[in-house]
């Protein structure tokens, strides 16, 4: 949890990793997903991305 109400996931594409388990120090890249929590339900926050969806 970040915070009251929030907090933090990671996501892996697990299919390409050993025995299918993360390692600590692996250098695969992960994306951290934030998700608030409304009316007992998780929600992910919207972060933005880098790209620019316009160009």
């Amino acid at each position: 949890m970040v915070a009251p109400g929030v907090g933090s996931l990671y996501v892996l594409d697990a299919s390409a990793l050993e025995g299918g388990l993360w390692q600590p120090n692996d250098p695969r890249s992960v994306c951290p997903v934030l998700m608030h929590l409304v009316d007992g339900h998780w929600l992910v926050r919207n972060l933005g991305s880098e790209s620019d969806p316009t160009g």
